[in-house]
């Protein structure tokens, strides 16, 4: 494990796909681009990794397109930071301790790091990690997209604090199924916090004790 310095205050575990990188524009413009279709739909658009992706001449199912491009480096290059992200997380990192995580294969991690590099985004730490395995990393506090690992995350540790950013294909969670019920519990509990915007997310933190 990494020896974190003293003078940080807080472990911050901050994932790429969906809380730091566009990932649905991204895939958008990689259509486009690379691909050279002309695509109808919106990424506001995109609510469910099943979303159906229009374009002039044939529809893309959205879950098989990572399956196919997830080791494309050009898919990882054309991706851009959210909004505001990378001054948000340089504000976070002059106090605390912050850890990069993907469930991306270890094959990207090089062009990751790179894309990070490039973005001047500033942390101190970086994993590849699986989505299951999130919930074990010794930080105090996760900031993820993804349902299921906030959910797992706030089930396996009472005391550490879990931070969803809201994003469309993370409102409506029918499609979660049976963990549904669960992970609204644990949203309406407090366990899970829903923040819709990374200078919530911020200020939050730095106001913690």
């Amino acid at each position: 494990m990494k020896k974190i310095e003293s003078s940080f205050k807080k472990r911050i575990a901050i994932d790429v796909d969906g809380t730091i990188a566009n990932q649905c524009k991204g895939a958008i413009e990689y259509i486009e681009k690379i691909m050279g279709l002309e695509v109808i739909t919106e990424p506001e658009e995109i609510d469910t990794w099943n979303h159906i992706i229009e374009t002039k001449t044939e529809n893309i199912l959205l879950s098989d397109f990572f399956k196919e491009k997830i080791l494309d480096e050009r898919l990882v290059y054309i991706m851009k930071p959210f909004n505001g992200v990378v001054k948000e997380i340089g504000d976070l990192a002059k106090k605390h301790h912050i850890k990069i995580i993907t469930s991306r294969r270890e094959e990207s991690k090089d062009y990751t790091i790179n894309w990070l590099k490039n973005n001047k985004i500033k942390y101190h730490e970086f994993c590849t990690t699986k989505r299951k395995a999130k919930c074990k990393l010794d930080v105090d506090i996760l900031i993820e997209d993804d349902p299921y690992a906030t959910l797992l995350t706030a089930k396996e540790n009472e005391e550490k604090l879990v931070i969803l950013i809201s994003r469309p294909y993370n409102i409506n969670t029918k499609w979660m199924n049976k963990d549904e019920l669960d992970f609204n519990k644990q949203i309406k509990n407090g366990r899970i916090k829903r923040m819709g915007k990374w200078s919530e997310i911020t200020s939050y933190i730095l106001n913690l004790d």
